[in-house]
Order: C-alpha cells, then sequence, then structure tokens
C-alpha cells in the first residue's frame, strides 16, 4: 500500500464519508490518488457531491471519445446524454427504431419483455433496465415466466425465502449478487448465470467467468434479468432494454441509455 496508485472508478458514487477514510489511507501511505468519473451520472446515496466539488476545485480531464457503443449514431446518441440533450438523444434513438410509447406501463412491460425475447442475444447478453424496484421484480418475475413457458428454463427449482418471500431458482437462471463477499471474490452487483442448484449448494459462473459455489440461504441475491439502473451504473452490456417510466430523471436516462454496445 504504500507509495501506491490509487485508482478509483465510478467516483461520483463514492459518498462522503467513504471519501473521508480513503483521503486518510491516500495521505498515510504516501499514495496518489487517480478518481475516474462523471457527476452528470448518478451519484452516492449517502451524502456526497465530493466528486463534483473536488473536479471544479482541482481541475480534470474529459475523455471525449467514446468506444462503448458499435455505431456511429449510437455514439452520437450517447454524446448528447452526456451532455443532458435529452430530447436530442431520444430523437436519434428514435429514428433508429429504438424508442416505442405506449399508454401504459403495463402495456410498455409486455411489450419490452416480447422484444426482449425475440433478440438475438442469449440472456447473459442482454439486460431490461429500469428505475424502480418494485418494476425489477414485477420484469424479473414475467421474463423468467417466459423463460419456463418456452423451455429455456427446465429442471428442479428451489425456493429461497427474502423478506417473506419466496423466489425460485433452477439452473440456467440469471442472478445478481446484493452484497460483496471476499471469501468468494464477488462484488456488490455482479452478475452471473446459475449452473447447478440444490438445497444447500449453487454453483454460478459470473460474466468474468469465473466460477463461484455458495450456500444459498447464506449470500444477498436476487434475479437478474432486469434490474436498476444504480447498479448497472459503469456497465457495458451487449443488448439493453429501457423501461422509462415518471420517477426518472436526466441523471438516470444518461446511465440507461448509455449501457448498451449494440443495441
Amino acid at each position: 500500500m504504500q507509495d501506491s496508485l490509487i485508482v478509483v472508478d465510478e467516483a461520483g458514487m463514492v459518498g462522503t464519508k467513504a471519501y473521508a477514510e480513503l483521503f486518510r489511507v491516500v495521505r498515510n501511505n504516501n499514495c496518489q490518488l487517480i478518481l475516474a468519473g462523471d457527476e452528470k451520472q448518478l451519484a452516492s446515496i449517502e451524502r456526497g457531491g465530493m466528486f463534483e466539488m473536488l473536479s471544479n476545485i482541482f481541475g480534470s480531464h474529459v475523455l471525449v471519445n467514446i468506444r462503448r457503443q458499435s455505431e456511429n449514431w449510437s455514439r452520437e446518441a450517447a454524446m448528447e446524454f452526456a451532455e443532458s440533450n435529452i430530447l436530442s438523444g431520444i430523437t436519434l434513438l428514435r429514428q433508429n427504431n429504438c424508442v416505442r410509447f405506449d399508454n401504459t406501463l403495463q402495456d410498455s412491460m409486455s411489450k419490452l419483455i416480447y422484444n426482449w425475447s425475440l433478440s438475438k442475444f442469449k440472456p447473459h447478453e442482454k439486460l431490461v433496465i429500469t428505475v424502480r424496484n418494485k418494476d425489477v421484480d414485477i420484469l424479473n418475475s414475467s421474463i423468467r415466466s417466459l423463460l419456463k413457458a418456452n423451455g429455456t428454463l427446465k429442471g428442479t427449482e428451489y425456493e429461497r425465502s427474502i423478506d417473506g418471500r419466496k423466489k425460485s431458482y433452477m439452473a440456467g437462471d440469471r442472478i445478481v449478487f446484493q452484497k460483496s463477499y471476499k471469501d468468494l471474490q464477488i462484488q456488490n452487483s455482479e452478475f452471473a448465470t446459475l449452473t447447478s442448484v440444490s438445497k444447500n449448494k449453487f454453483i454460478a459462473k459470473t460474466d468474468t467467468g469465473k466460477e463461484v459455489s455458495f450456500d444459498p440461504s447464506e449470500i444477498q441475491f436476487k434475479h437478474g434479468y432486469a434490474s436498476t439502473v444504480y447498479k448497472v451504473q459503469g456497465a457495458s452490456i451487449k443488448d439493453v432494454y429501457v423501461l422509462h417510466n415518471g420517477v426518472s430523471n436526466i441523471s438516470s436516462s444518461y446511465v440507461a441509455m448509455t449501457r448498451h454496445i449494440e443495441t
């Protein structure tokens, strides 16, 4: 640790208390610190704003070349969102048949799930993104029911009770971890696919290719077909479906609309 270079990614999501501890470690160990982030994206859930303040005080360098998106028009749309030109970004998406408007939230969900099911990409290559946890739960349940009906998910199911609610899991299910686990080398919000399930032992392969084995009663995780936008800030996903609603804002829209690589 002494005389190290510390790089913090998604630094805008770090809370003030965490920054205080980070600065203490940097000072006591004579380290150098590089903060990387975007103050226009989602900020810390806890008291925050430190990253933007530090950028204003000490200055910053800006990366202007967008590399995540594969299409020129998509990179142009991402730049519009980055500059808070939401209408211009949406217009580009709509011109390329990537936006659909519906009368009700239920209609939007149904059509989104239908389009998700038609995608050429595999479940681990695509994700539904939205803002509210309750919408994530509905989307996860609906997508999972679809996969069971078409035979993609089959085999023995095992129930797991979380906060009084029972959820079923089987081999092939997509999951997302809800906490970091050092012993498993798992990070909070890391996605994986279950490869084997039994009463006291689940085996999963993370999207980075690592195999982990765990007792489902001791690990916090949930279905991972859909996710809140907060969990995927910084992620790159081949195929993305965004459920927009009245609680979305500029920051959440910016993040959600720029996670995709292909579509």
